[in-house]
């Protein structure tokens, strides 16, 4: 979650990674790991999602 809105204030607001790692008193490398980590879990999130929807159509 947390993710998103880091996400969100990037691209709104129009900063590049070095400035969000800046942002954060993080280094660009480990920036660029939390970035990796925040698209794993989105896609990991979407697949449970999609899922429990699958789920919910087979018990209708």
């Amino acid at each position: 979650m947390i993710g998103y809105f880091l996400s969100s204030i990037r691209s709104r607001c129009g900063f590049t990674p070095d400035m969000m790692a800046a942002a954060m008193g993080m280094r660009r490398d480990e920036y660029d790991r939390l970035e990796r980590e925040r698209r794993v879990a989105t896609r990991d999130e979407r697949a449970l999602l999609e899922s429990m929807c699958a789920n919910l159509r087979i018990a209708v």
